[in-house]
């Protein structure tokens, strides 16, 4: 299901809510993606974040129409591992040295400018 927004600027806005309700800390890292998953421009409230059990945040992320009526995004929130010692480090691979991502939900938007 895709929800639709529609605004009368040249951007649209959409509030995403988290929630962590395990028993450990968890970092959890927002992004904006096209219909085919590729990174887009979009201004984020709060990227990347470590959310405490059960603890609760808001992030506002404001796309820019770039010159089209409409535009359909994904939202994507990523929950990344923390190592038990660093709350700031990102566990790494050996072999790739790149992160691992146990969880990514994604909502669908459609953003349609007013006109």
């Amino acid at each position: 299901m895709t929800q639709k927004i529609v605004s009368s600027t040249d951007r649209f806005s959409v509030r995403i809510y988290t929630s962590n309700p395990y028993p450990k800390d968890m970092r959890l890292r927002i992004r904006a993606y096209d219909q085919d998953y590729k990174l887009i421009k979009a201004h984020i409230s709060n990227r990347d974040f470590i959310l405490p059990v059960g603890g609760k945040e808001d992030v506002l992320v404001t796309i820019p129409f770039e010159g089209k009526n409409e535009k359909r995004v994904r939202i994507c929130a990523a929950r990344i591992p923390i190592k038990q010692n660093s709350k700031t480090e990102i566990l790494k691979t050996k072999s790739t040295n790149s992160m691992k991502i146990r969880t990514r939900v994604c909502g669908r938007y459609l953003g349609v400018q007013a006109q």
